[in-house]
């Protein structure tokens, strides 16, 4: 434990997809949204950490100074930190000279700055970097986040994988509707485990979209599925540098040398290991009893 602007902050450790990170200095709805990958209290160093993230809630004349390019990570509005290695950071909706939150990285953790105008207010700025966090890091430990939607039936999981509003979470549900072992895993982000022989493993993990729909358990992965919209229920295998493409581009990495070769070598794997299939489908049971009839032999269900 530290004195943190007088308060007593304790270390708090959390494993998620089998990873431990010790967390210091995070707000209390980051807090809610992480409980359940939480581990008991401990002793300082009773816990032997993998990554360490230290978040420090800063004023105005506190945060470090950044230099950024026009270059905004896709999809939101992180920019890339010129002045500082492997930093990424956001600006102040409205007042874009100052600085919001600040992510650095580095091989064994991350430095996050938060800009706190007002002690009492409490958002999620701080859960947002520790998901960037936990990707970068997960990359090196031959782990993949992928944006993605996972279910889990009879003890092995299924993961549907596309951009955002093709359908991900649609699909998941009428799986959960109609099938009644089935488990919502992780409905926006879940982690693959490639770093053990046997199997790949889908894993949960605290952040999971706007549903906020996820478990702490994990399965072994029995295929990976790239939904596309369309009017005919057809699932088939695929392989090649399209369905490669379409992998690569839904596994969440940042916008560093290291992080994309990791990404790509990850992809390359997966697809050797795990069966992928292209699904083009409509919204109804009978696009879920398609897919079963494809993969109900190795998830033992049946279409009937």
């Amino acid at each position: 434990m530290v004195l943190y602007r007088s308060r007593i902050i304790r270390v708090l450790y959390y494993q998620i997809a089998g990873l431990l990170l010790a967390l210091q200095g995070s707000g209390e709805k980051s807090k809610e949204r992480m409980t359940e990958y939480m581990l008991p209290l401990a002793k300082e160093g009773e816990h032997c950490c993998d990554y360490r993230v230290n978040i420090h809630r800063c004023g105005l004349d506190e945060m470090p100074h950044v230099e950024g390019e026009n270059r905004l990570l896709a999809g939101s509005m992180w920019k890339i930190a010129e002045n500082m290695p492997k930093t990424i950071y956001r600006g102040v909706i409205g007042m874009e000279e100052e600085v919001a939150a600040i992510l650095q990285l580095t091989d064994t953790g991350a430095e996050v700055f938060v800009l706190v105008l007002d002690e009492e207010l409490q958002d999620l700025r701080d859960y947002s970097c520790l998901s960037f966090a936990l990707e970068d890091f997960a990359l090196r430990k031959k782990r993949m986040v992928v944006h993605a939607s996972c279910v889990a039936v009879n003890g092995k999981a299924v993961v549907f994988v596309a951009p955002s509003g093709t359908g991900k979470s649609t699909h998941t549900g009428l799986w959960t509707k109609h099938i009644s072992e089935a488990v919502c895993i992780n409905d926006d982000t879940p982690v693959l485990r490639l770093d053990r022989p046997e199997a790949v493993y889908a894993c949960g993990s605290p952040w999971s979209g706007k549903t906020m729909l996820n478990t702490n358990q994990e399965f072994p992965l029995a295929a990976v599925v790239l939904l596309r919209r369309g009017e005919e229920n057809k699932l088939t295998p695929v392989s090649g540098i399209d369905a490669y493409a379409r992998i690569l581009g839904e596994t969440r990495k940042l916008p560093f040398k290291d992080s994309m070769e990791n990404a790509a070598t990850l992809a390359a794997e997966l697809m050797e290991r795990v069966p992928i299939y292209d699904f083009t489908c409509d919204v109804s049971e009978a696009a879920v009893r398609e897919a079963i009839k494809v993969l109900g032999e190795d998830l033992t269900l049946s279409d009937e």
